[in-house]
């Protein structure tokens, strides 16, 4: 059984400096960062071990041109791996929250939804089975939900091989679905130009 934490702050201020007229801007800038984690890693056997992992992010941006951007997260996840013969199976999920908040400085910027709390989830598995040092062959499939696009999940399949036919060479190939997971600023922006 291992526990593991960590905890990360700073705090930044400082000067900025815009000049697109002959009178330049000087800006107050200030924004800070904590970010903890804490980690639980359990062998039931030699074949056989769980993790669980949670951690949170604040950041918050602040400007004295009346902008501010501040967003928190947080992320659980959870993995179960076992090696039965020559199999090695991995499955799990996660969950994870995001609030945003937001207040543009520059008022071409419109944000349809300023103060939004999204929700992405996940759960996967995967098996890679290995036959000798000649082949391994990795089959998995993920499935995800992220509430800022829509309430269905996407689903990501994949598929590796890869074969050693000597010593010196191995030979390998993959072929998946991938999805992206867009940020808010991609899907919740008006720019007026």
């Amino acid at each position: 059984l291992t526990l593991t934490s960590s905890l990360h702050a700073y705090q930044r201020e400082g000067k900025s400096y815009f000049q697109p007229t002959l009178n330049p801007n000087v800006n107050d800038e200030r924004d800070n960062r904590v970010v903890t984690r804490l980690r639980l890693d359990y062998a039931f056997a030699e074949d056989h071990n769980l993790f669980m992992q949670y951690f949170t992010n604040r950041e918050a941006d602040f400007t004295n041109v009346d902008g501010e951007i501040i967003t928190s997260m947080g992320n659980f996840e959870i993995q179960d791996n076992w090696t039965l013969g020559f199999n090695n199976l991995s499955y799990g999920g996660n969950i994870r929250y995001v609030n945003f908040r937001l207040t543009p400085p520059d008022p071409n910027v419109l944000y349809n939804d300023p103060n939004a709390r999204e929700i992405l989830w996940g759960v996967f598995v995967q098996d890679k089975m290995s036959f000798g040092d000649f082949l391994d062959v990795t089959l998995g499939i993920k499935a995800e939900t992220w509430t800022l696009i829509d309430d269905e999940p996407e689903l990501s399949p994949s598929l590796r091989i890869a074969v050693k036919p000597s010593e010196r060479l191995r030979v390998w190939g993959a072929a998946s679905r991938s999805v992206t997971t867009p940020g808010f600023i991609q899907t919740n922006l008006e720019l007026t130009v």
